[in-house]
């Protein structure tokens, strides 16, 4: 595993705001799980949630146990990963959908 920390934003974060840091190991699992799952789902939109619950079978078990609360490591890293613009949100009847950007 490799060491150091991320810095994680959201979209909607004020200008100076500081974010949070987490392990670069967690978010580097979680980012090539994000983008094996749309892979395999040949990138169609998907719930915020439904994402959050859909990435625990690209990680492997032993990982998804070291990182503790899993779901809120995954929502930190899809918020980042938003913000910097390799996912896309869009609303779908009030519902956030995301994908990868193209």
């Amino acid at each position: 595993m490799s060491q150091g920390k991320i810095l994680c934003r959201t979209p909607n974060q004020p200008e100076g705001g500081k974010g949070t840091h987490i392990d670069a190991w967690k978010f580097v699992a979680l980012q090539a799980a994000i983008r094996a799952h749309f892979a395999q789902t040949a990138n169609q939109p998907l719930g915020f949630m439904a994402l959050c619950k859909d990435l625990r079978a690209h990680v492997s078990p032993e990982d998804c146990q070291a990182m503790g609360s899993f779901n809120w490591f995954a929502t930190t890293v899809i918020l980042e990963l938003e913000f910097r613009g390799e996912l896309c949100a869009q609303r779908v009847k009030g519902k956030k959908m995301l994908c990868l950007a193209s």
